[in-house]
C-alpha cells in the first residue's frame, strides 16, 4: 500500500539518516534552539505530597450540540458540562455570535416563561465569516474551558438516528453541514445525489473542533465500490475531493479510526462544491508591500489546472492574486492576537500571521494564515538540489536578508541556497514548516565552500540544525516543534549554503508541503504564551494533579497561578517584565519577570476578601529591551484540549482567542497565603534574605500548614516552612550561593491543605424560593379544585358540562403543578445538599508570586587604604 493510499500518515523509515545526516551525529544544540532546553523550571512545578490532590469545583464544558451553525441563522444548542450549576451564558470570541438561554411556557405560572437548563438559542449574524471560534459556558462555578463553535455558509442539519449501515444511510444534500457523533464500535453512513462531472468536497471536522474523534472517511458508489478513502489530511481530520463519475447516489462512511465513540466523539461533515483553499504560495506576506500570491485549491473561480500541484492524487487549481498589506495594523488585528478563525495547536503559539480568504460570488473560502515578514521575498527555483550528474553545482544564490519560500515537491527533495558572508557577520537562520500546520520535519545543514587543489569547490559541513528544543521541564502542554533555527557567525569571508530537506522526505513529497526559510540579520525579540495549571485530582500523576481542560474561577481570598512562556528570538537574552491588564476591582496581579536567559515565569492573581462577582477577559503583556529598542508583546492564550496520561507526558493544547477569568465573591477561601510585604526585596549573592509570610485564616481553619518554595533558580534555596495551627505569621529564609544568577527572579509558596469548603449558596436559595412558589400554586389549585368540584355537584343540567370541564382543566393544572413541585423539591434538596459544608483533603494552595532582586555583594573595604 503506497503512501498516497494512507494520505500522509507519517512513519519512521527503516533506514539510517541519509544525505547529509550522519549516523549517530548529533551536534550540540544551536544557541537559539538551546534556549528552550537548559531551563531550571521547578518554577513551574508545585511541590506537593505524593497523595492525590483535589481541585475545588469549577465548570468544565464537555460538548456543545450542535457545535456550529450557518451564518445568518439561529441555532438551538444543548450544553453538556460538569459543575453546570447556574450556567446562564455562552460567551463567544466573535461579537456577531450571541446566545440567550432557551425558555418555555411555564406549566405552573400562567402567562410566564421559564429558562431551560443547559439549552441556548445561538444567533449568528450574517456577516460572521466562516471559521472556527471559541465558546465558553459561564455560571456560578466560573467560566469554562473553551470549545470550538464553527460557522459555515452551508445549511445545517443534525445526524438522524439509525444511520449505522449502508442500507440505512441518511440522505443529505450537497451544500450541507451535518452535525453528528459516533458511538463506540459503530459507523455512520450518509447518502447524497451526485451529478456527473461535479467536483464535490467532503470535509470532516473533528480534531479541529476539539473532538476526540480520529475520523476515517470512505466514499462508495451505489454498488459499494470504493471510490475514495481519507484520513489525516487536515491534521487528524480527513478530506475527500471527488469528481462525480456518473449521475447517481453516492455513500459516505464515517467512523473513528480506533472505533471509539461517545458524545465527545462529535464531528461536522461538510459536503459542498464551494471554493476550498489548500495553501497559498509563498506562505507569507511582506508588510507594507503589494504581494503576489498563488492560491492553490479546489473549485476556485477563475482557477486553472495546476499540474505542479497534485495532492493525494488529485490535481489542484491555481489562481494568482495580489494583495496589499499595510505596514501598520490596528491593535485588535495585531500579530500577537492571532485572531484568524482557524485551528492552531500549541506548537504554533508564537507564529506571526494574518488571515487570508479567497472572496467568491458565493461567499468567502476557508481561512488560511500567512506569516508576516519584512525582508525581500525569494521563491525557490528548481533545480537546486546541490549538484547535477556531471558534478556541477545546482545551488540557488540568495542575498541576505531574505525570506525564501520553498516546497518539498517530491520524495527525497533537497533544496540548496547559497549566500555570501563576511568574517564575523551573524546570520539568523530559521525554517518554518510544521508551524504552518504541516507534518513536515525539516532539517538543515549549514556548509562552507572550500577550494580543493584542483580548483573545484568542496563543501565542508559546519552545522546540522534540527528540531527546536522541547518544552521546558514542568510544562505540561505539548509545545514541541520540528522546525529549526540557528544564529550563524561566519568564521571567514566566503560562500556558504543551507541544505534543506524533510527528515521523512523518502516517504512523502507534494506541492502543499511548503516551508519558509528565513536568512536575516539577527533582530533580538520575543513572543509570549500564557496558560493556567488546572489542578484536578488524578492518581496517574506523580504530583497528584491532572493536566487537562478546565475552567476559571477565582474565589474571594484565593490566589491562582498562571505560567507565561517566552520564545526568545535571534539571541534575545534579556529579562521580560510581565503585567496583567483588564483586571476587575479587588483582584491584583503579582509582580513577575521572566529572568534573563530563562523561558518562563509564574504570575499570580489574588482576589480580595470583599471582591465582587466578575467575568471577562484579561491580557498578559510583557516588556523587554534589546539594542536600546523597547519591546512589547501580548501573550497568546494556550488551553488544554486533552489530559496528560501521566506526569511524564504532555497534554495536547491549542491557541485560544482570549484569557478568560471568573471571580466569585460569595465563596471564601479558608486560607490566603501572602508572601512578602508588597515590595521587591533585594539581597546579594552569598547572603540570606528573610521574607515575611502572612496567613489569613477563615472558616475556622486552624490546621498546621507546610509551605514549600517553588520556582527558585539554581543557587537559591529555602527550607520548608512549618506554620503551626492558628499561627498567622511566619518567615521564609532564602539562602543565595556566590554564583547565583544576578537580576530578578520570581518564586511562590506551595502547600496542600484539608479545607472545609462551603459552596456558593445563591443557587440553592433560588431553588428553595422556586419550590416555595410552586407550593403556593399547588395549594391554590387544590383549593380551586375543591371549590369547582362543589360548584359542579350543585350545577343544574344546563351548567353541568361547563362546570365539569372546569374541574377537569383545574385537575390537569394541579397535576402538572404537583409534578413540577416534585421536580423542584428534588432540585432544592440536591442543591441544599451541595452547599452543606464538606471537608476536601489535599487541596493545592499557592501564595502570590514574589519577585526578588539579586545583586553583587558590596566590595570589601581595604582598612589600610586611607579614606577619602
Amino acid at each position: 500500500m503506497g503512501f498516497t493510499e494512507y494520505q500522509g500518515i507519517p512513519f519512521q523509515p527503516l533506514i539510517a539518516r541519509t544525505c547529509f545526516l550522519r549516523l549517530n551525529s548529533r551536534p550540540a544544540l544551536p544557541p537559539v534552539a538551546a534556549m528552550i532546553r537548559p531551563l531550571t523550571l521547578s518554577s513551574l512545578l508545585l511541590v506537593f505530597a505524593s497523595s492525590a490532590a483535589a481541585q475545588l469545583p469549577v465548570v468544565e464544558l464537555k460538548t456543545l450540540t450542535p457545535c456550529g451553525g450557518q451564518a445568518g441563522t439561529a441555532v438551538d444548542v444543548a450544553v453538556n458540562a460538569t459543575e453546570a450549576d447556574g450556567i446562564d451564558r455562552l460567551l463567544f470570541s466573535h461579537p456577531g455570535i450571541q446566545a440567550k438561554q432557551a425558555t418555555r411556557p411555564s406549566i405552573v405560572f400562567d402567562g410566564q416563561s421559564e429558562p431551560v437548563d443547559n439549552r441556548f438559542v445561538v444567533t449568528i449574524a450574517a456577516d460572521v465569516p466562516p471559521g472556527l471560534y471559541d465558546v465558553r459556558a459561564a455560571g456560578a462555578m466560573g467560566v469554562s474551558n473553551p470549545l470550538t463553535f464553527a460557522v459555515d455558509r452551508w445549511k445545517e442539519s443534525l445526524e438522524p438516528a439509525g444511520n449505522q449501515s449502508f442500507d440505512k444511510a441518511a440522505p443529505i444534500d450537497v451544500g450541507t453541514v451535518v452535525n453528528g457523533s459516533v458511538a463506540a464500535n459503530t459507523e455512520d453512513w450518509f447518502r447524497f445525489r451526485g451529478q456527473k462531472g461535479a467536483r464535490v468536497i467532503i470535509d470532516v471536522f473533528g480534531q479541529r473542533i476539539d473532538s476526540k474523534i480520529d475520523a476515517t472517511l470512505v466514499v462508495y458508489d451505489a454498488t459499494r465500490r470504493e471510490l475514495a478513502r481519507s484520513r489525516d489530511v487536515n491534521r487528524r481530520d480527513p478530506l475527500v475531493d471527488l469528481v462525480i463519475p456518473a449521475d447517481g447516489d453516492y455513500f459516505i462512511n464515517l467512523y473513528d479510526f480506533t472505533y471509539g465513540g461517545g458524545s465527545d466523539f462529535f464531528y461536522r461533515l461538510a459536503l459542498h462544491q464551494g471554493s476550498y483553499v489548500d495553501f497559498v504560495y509563498p506562505p507569507f506576506v511582506r508588510l507594507g508591500a503589494k504581494n503576489k500570491l498563488a492560491v492553490y485549491g479546489r473549485n476556485l473561480p477563475g482557477g486553472k489546472p495546476a499540474p505542479e500541484a497534485v495532492v493525494f492524487g488529485r490535481p489542484l487549481e491555481r489562481l494568482d492574486v495580489e494583495i496589499d498589506v499595510p505596514a501598520d495594523v490596528p491593535a485588535d488585528e495585531s500579530a500577537d492576537r492571532l485572531t484568524a478563525p482557524g485551528y492552531f495547536d500549541a506548537a504554533q503559539s508564537f507564529i506571526d500571521g494574518r488571515e487570508y480568504r479567497l472572496k467568491t460570488s458565493s461567499g468567502p473560502s476557508n481561512s488560511v494564515v500567512l506569516n508576516c515578514v519584512s525582508n525581500p521575498v525569494v521563491l525557490e527555483q528548481e533545480p537546486n538540489d546541490g549538484s547535477d550528474a556531471k558534478g556541477g553545482e545546482q545551488n540557488q544564490p540568495v542575498t541576505v536578508p531574505c525570506e525564501i519560500a520553498g516546497q518539498f515537491l517530491r520524495r527525497g527533495d533537497l533544496d540548496c541556497f547559497a549566500f555570501d558572508a563576511k568574517k564575523g557577520e551573524a546570520v539568523s537562520i530559521e525554517i518554518t514548516a510544521q508551524r504552518l500546520g504541516l507534518k513536515t520535519d525539516p532539517v538543515l545543514l549549514l556548509q562552507q565552500a572550500n577550494k580543493s587543489a584542483d580548483g573545484k569547490t568542496a563543501w565542508g559541513d559546519l552545522k546540522e540544525i534540527d528540531d527546536e528544543g522541547k518544552a521546558p521541564p514542568g510544562v505540561k502542554l505539548s509545545l514541541n516543534s520540528n522546525d529549526a533555527s540557528y544564529i550563524f557567525t561566519a568564521p571567514a569571508d566566503g560562500r556558504f549554503r543551507v541544505l534543506v530537506r524533510d527528515l521523512y522526505g523518502d516517504t512523502r513529497g507534494e506541492a502543499r508541503l511548503i516551508y519558509r526559510l528565513s536568512l536575516r540579520k539577527p533582530t533580538p525579540d520575543f513572543r509570549l504564551a500564557a496558560y493556567a495549571y488546572p489542578l484536578a485530582g488524578s492518581k496517574d500523576n506523580n504530583d497528584g494533579r491532572k493536566y487537562g481542560p478546565a475552567g476559571s474561577l477565582l474565589r474571594a481570598g484565593e490566589t491562582s497561578m498562571l505560567t507565561v512562556l517566552a520564545e526568545r528570538r535571534d539571541g534575545f537574552t534579556g529579562p521580560v517584565s510581565l503585567r496583567v491588564e483588564g483586571l476587575p476591582a479587588g483582584v491584583v496581579a503579582s509582580s513577575a519577570v521572566i529572568a534573563a536567559g530563562q523561558n518562563a515565569a509564574t504570575l499570580s492573581l489574588t482576589a480580595a476578601e470583599s471582591v465582587a462577582d466578575w467575568q471577562g477577559s484579561i491580557r498578559i503583556v510583557g516588556e523587554g529591551e534589546a539594542d536600546a529598542l523597547k519591546l512589547k508583546h501580548e501573550a497568546r492564550t494556550v488551553v488544554f484540549t486533552t489530559a496528560a496520561p501521566t506526569n511524564n507526558q504532555s497534554a495536547e493544547g491549542r491557541v485560544a482567542r482570549d484569557y478568560a477569568l471568573a471571580v466569585n465573591g460569595a465563596e471564601k477561601m479558608p486560607l490566603t497565603i501572602q508572601l512578602g510585604d508588597g515590595k521587591i526585596p533585594e539581597t546579594a549573592r552569598g547572603q540570606k534574605l528573610e521574607v515575611p509570610i502572612k496567613l489569613v485564616r477563615r472558616a475556622d481553619f486552624k490546621d498546621e500548614v507546610l509551605l514549600t518554595a517553588a520556582g527558585l533558580p539554581a543557587g537559591v534555596k529555602a527550607a520548608t516552612v512549618k506554620v503551626a495551627g492558628n499561627a498567622q505569621e511566619a518567615k521564609l529564609t532564602l539562602e543565595t550561593a556566590a554564583n547565583a544568577p544576578l537580576g530578578e527572579f520570581g518564586f511562590y509558596l506551595a502547600a496542600q491543605a484539608k479545607l472545609n469548603y462551603v459552596r456558593d449558596k445563591r443557587s440553592a436559595e433560588s431553588a428553595a424560593q422556586r419550590k416555595q412558589a410552586i407550593e403556593k400554586v399547588v395549594a391554590e389549585r387544590r383549593t380551586a379544585l375543591e371549590t369547582e368540584k362543589k360548584a359542579a355537584a350543585a350545577a343544574d343540567k344546563a351548567k353541568k358540562p361547563a362546570a365539569d370541564k372546569a374541574v377537569a382543566e383545574t385537575a390537569a393544572k394541579l397535576q402538572a403543578a404537583e409534578a413540577a413541585l416534585k421536580t423542584a423539591q428534588a432540585s432544592a434538596d440536591a442543591k441544599q445538599k451541595a452547599v452543606a459544608p464538606r471537608s476536601i483533603a489535599n487541596v493545592p494552595l499557592t501564595s502570590n508570586n514574589l519577585v526578588v532582586r539579586l545583586v553583587e555583594p558590596p566590595k570589601p573595604v581595604d582598612s589600610k587604604k586611607p579614606a577619602k
